[in-house]
């Protein structure tokens, strides 16, 4: 199929791709997120001549060549995307609906796409067009019809969640037996002209002052379309846009009297007016209640998973899990670590590194280590490699492939990164999760991580699949800069490591010799994790990546301690880092170094990198009396009850 996108509303420039249905949906999957709702490119799914308008567009009637598929707007505030969906499958038709910029929960806009079985000529599109909106009730918005109507595409940051909603089965031009059903002023018959309304109610009249009060007059096509919608009212059309045009201290006479007698009143008619107002935010009186029996209907006859109740029943009485205990416990996988102490099965783990620090080489090797020992079954990790050369890429591919290991390349074999969440939800259905790894080397070839919608709806679409048995691992890359602590930070917004359930910070610690030491720092954990663990490898004098890869080797890690029953109070957790600048403490203290802010003073100066925070932090948390439970010394007050002075605890 043929695809168009335009950059902006002036559609001066178009982009064609041949694609598929399923890339489509693929993109209506995983949206671009863009800052503002003008940025949002259109897309139509159809294919363009070279015929400009006099304004030169590209995007006219008469300039669409064949039409691929069809789209649909619905901004009625009403029907869920979900309801509508349900009543495609329904129906059988193959249709994507997504969210639209100006969707919320309790007025819900969004657009339906349906892809032809073949290329249709631009006049069969409207009895298509007339066929979806009668299987959907006759909800769709008029300028669906209009033949070149293009539709942003995509999500704006900030914006209420984007969601998706697809329904499988026929293309809806092989489905016969649909009574084409057409909106108000629009008829069966070509060409399209609407009738012109010559009175209106007084509450019509006043529904339209007000909502034009929504509407912004910057725009000149914004405010052009506003007069040819309110043309069919006649003089009462011409008396609104006047004073519409006037209220924002703008004088456009000599516009509204050179134009107003070109309009003609077709293809649309002023209830476009409320459609365009409502999507700025305004409440249309008329619909925020469904009038329609049949939207009553559907909305009654949707099934309680997709979101129908029944009457006085809350809308969670349908998610208690109570009756499901069973199932849930044959999903769940065993909770064991499969890196070490690392991470765990089941869970979605993310490590960040500077690049070269060695997150690739740590992580296939600890993985490794599980499939030769049994902990993961042999073909059951899929490492998507989206960060190497071609020449990295067939290396690393014949060492996993003698440990079993299944490695996957974007844009080999048809892959495509933009696949990825797809297939997850394939395998979430098709229940192929438990006991499946997957890789993601590295994060941000698959989420924009500067986009905090973005980074929580990529963890969130992996949710599923860690509940069913799977687990997630990715790499990404540590920010550039530190923070005022003088630690290390991963790059991008706090949402992945947040909604994911374990993350860590893998740093260089030092050099020695010919091998590099670095450590994986724990920042988040829901298990008994290691809160570090220190590694070596050999990073000079390698003769190629399996050399490296043999030469990792585990050099220690500062595990959660474990309390006797004879003990009393919490044991104090201690890291590698933690222990170096304990021994400092104890040295300076031995010199009588005693008053806290000159121990402070002394660590920073004999230790590179430890900030005033850290060593402040390593004071307070071994101070006690207890030296069974971790704590290292304890202090007095000087005798003039002015400073602390630290002294060691037995048995030094």
């Amino acid at each position: 199929m043929i695809v168009t996108f335009f950059d902006s509303l002036g559609c001066a420039t178009k982009h064609e791709h041949e694609t598929s249905w399923e890339a489509v949906r693929g993109a209506i999957d995983n949206p671009t997120y863009y800052p503002s709702k003008k940025q949002l490119p259109l897309i139509k799914l159809a294919e363009f001549g070279q015929i400009r308008s006099d304004k030169g567009s590209l995007k006219t009637d008469d300039n669409v060549v064949y039409v691929w598929g069809i789209e649909g707007d619905y901004d009625g505030g009403i029907v869920q995307p979900y309801q509508a969906s349900f009543i495609l499958q329904q129906a059988g038709i193959t249709a994507s609906i997504h969210t639209s910029p100006s969707s919320t929960e309790t007025a819900p806009r969004w657009r339906v796409l349906c892809p032809l079985s073949e290329a249709r000529y631009p006049i069969e599109r409207k009895e298509l067009m007339g066929k979806l909106n009668a299987v959907l009730g006759g909800i769709l918005a008029n300028e669906s019809f209009t033949v070149s109507q293009g539709f942003f595409f995509g999500a704006v940051t900030g914006t209420v969640g984007y969601k998706a909603f697809h329904s499988d089965g026929k293309c809806i031009d092989q489905i016969p037996g649909i009574t084409p059903l057409y909106p108000l002023g629009i008829t069966d018959k070509q060409p399209v002209i609407s009738t012109p309304v010559t009175e209106l109610t007084t509450q019509q009249y006043n529904d339209l002052r007000m909502a034009l009060v929504f509407i912004s007059t910057d725009e000149y096509n914004e405010r052009i379309a506003v007069g040819q919608a309110l043309s069919c009212l006649g003089d009462t059309g011409l008396i609104l846009w006047e004073e519409w045009l006037a209220s924002a201290g703008r004088e456009f006479a000599n516009e509204t009297h050179s134009k107003w007698d070109t309009f003609t009143a077709a293809r649309t008619s002023y209830q476009s007016v409320f459609s365009k107002a409502s999507a700025r935010g305004w409440e249309n009186p008329a619909i925020k209640k469904p009038t329609d029996p049949r939207l009553i209907q559907w909305a009654k006859s949707v099934p309680a998973e997709l979101g129908g109740v029944g009457p006085g029943e809350s809308g969670f009485s349908k998610y208690v899990t109570w009756d499901i205990i069973d199932q849930l416990k044959k999903r769940a996988v065993d909770e064991k670590f499969i890196m070490g102490n690392l991470a765990l099965q089941g869970e979605i783990t993310v490590i960040y590194a500077k690049p070269m620090t060695g997150k690739t080489l740590l992580t296939q090797k600890l993985l490794f280590e599980s499939l030769d020992s049994g902990g993961i079954e042999k073909g059951n990790i899929y490492y998507v490699n989206a960060d190497d050369s071609l020449n990295g890429y067939i290396g690393k591919t014949i060492i996993a492939k003698k440990h079993g290991c299944n490695v996957v390349v974007p844009n080999e074999r048809g892959f495509k990164a933009d696949q990825f969440l797809k297939i997850i939800e394939q395998d979430v259905l098709n229940d192929a999760c438990r006991g499946k790894v997957i890789v993601l080397d590295t994060l941000k070839k698959f989420c924009n991580l500067m986009d905090k919608a973005s980074g929580a709806n990529f963890v969130n679409s992996l949710r599923p699949y860690a509940q069913a048995g799977g687990t997630v691992i990715m790499l990404g890359h540590t920010n550039k800069r530190k923070n005022e602590s003088g630690e290390t930070m991963h790059a991008g917004t706090s949402d992945v490591p947040e909604d994911g359930d374990c993350a860590y910070i893998l740093e260089e610690l030092k050099m020695n010799g010919e091998r590099r030491h670095v450590v994986f720092k724990n920042f988040k954990s829901r298990g008994n994790h290691w809160q570090e663990a220190e590694y070596s490898y050999k990073f000079t004098d390698v003769s190629g990546y399996q050399e490296r890869l043999d030469s990792v080797k585990f050099e220690g890690s500062g595990q959660k301690g474990e309390r006797s029953d004879d003990k009393k109070g919490d044991v104090v957790n201690v890291s590698i880092l933690e222990n170096d600048i304990i021994d400092c403490i104890e040295l300076a203290i031995k010199q009588n170094i005693i008053i806290k802010k000159h121990l402070i003073n002394y660590v920073k100066n004999e230790m590179d990198g430890v900030s005033f925070l850290k060593a402040r932090q390593v004071i307070d948390k071994f101070t006690g009396s207890d030296y069974n439970v971790g704590h290292r010394w304890n202090y007095q007050l000087s005798e003039d009850n002015v400073s602390k002075q630290y002294f060691l605890l037995p048995p030094f």
